[in-house]
C-alpha cells in the first residue's frame, strides 16, 4: 500500500479471493448429490452474493437463492434456466455452468468451501473499512466519534457469522 497525494491509500496487491474456492462451492452446490439440506448450510453461511469475489459467480448465487427460495431442486440445468430468465446468460455461458458442476469430486466440503470464500470476503470488508479509517483520521476533527464508527464497523465485520436462512416461503408462513 502508497499513499497518493491526496493522503488516500492505494492498494497494490489484489484483494483476499480465491476464484478457485468460489468455482468449488458453487459446483459442490450444483452437483447432483447435493440436497436442501446442504444448500440450506451453505446459505446460512453465504447470505449475500457479494461474498463472492467476481461478478458471475455473484449472479450464479442469486440464481441459486432463488431456486432453493423456490423449493426448485438446484442443478447446473435449473441454474441455466434462472441465470435465461434473469438475461443473464449471454454473460454466463451454460458450458461455463457445466464445467463448475463436472470440476468438483464430491460435495462433502461444501460448508468448508463456504466458510473460507466468507472468511476472504471479511478480509476484504475490513480492508475497505481500513481505508475508510485512513481518510476519516485525516477529515474528521472528532477523533471519539471516528472511532465510535470504526468500532461499529469492525464489529459488523465479526457479526458476519453464519444464522439461519430463512427463504421467502418460511418468512411468510
Amino acid at each position: 500500500m502508497h499513499k497518493q497525494a491526496n493522503n488516500t491509500p492505494q492498494l497494490d496487491r489484489v484483494p483476499p479471493q480465491d476464484v478457485d474456492l468460489e468455482r468449488a462451492l458453487i459446483g459442490a452446490c450444483l452437483m447432483p448429490d447435493n440436497s436442501a439440506i446442504t444448500i440450506a448450510g451453505v446459505l446460512d453461511i453465504i447470505r449475500d452474493e457479494k461474498v463472492f469475489y467476481k461478478v458471475k459467480h455473484q449472479h450464479i448465487w442469486l440464481a441459486i437463492q432463488k431456486l432453493y427460495e423456490s423449493n426448485v431442486i438446484v442443478d447446473y440445468i435449473a441454474v441455466i434456466n434462472e441465470l435465461d430468465k434473469q438475461e443473464q446468460v449471454e454473460q454466463i455461458s451454460p458450458s461455463d455452468i457445466e464445467s463448475l458442476a463436472n470440476d468438483v469430486p464430491h460435495s462433502g466440503n461444501v460448508e468448508y468451501y463456504a466458510q473460507e470464500v466468507l472468511d476472504l470476503y471479511k478480509r476484504r470488508v475490513l480492508i475497505q473499512a481500513s481505508f475508510k479509517m485512513f481518510n476519516n483520521a485525516f477529515d474528521t476533527t472528532d477523533a471519539d466519534g471516528m472511532i465510535d464508527v470504526a468500532e461499529s464497523e469492525l464489529l459488523a465485520v465479526r457479526n458476519m457469522t453464519p444464522t439461519k436462512f430463512i427463504s421467502n416461503n418460511d418468512a411468510v408462513k
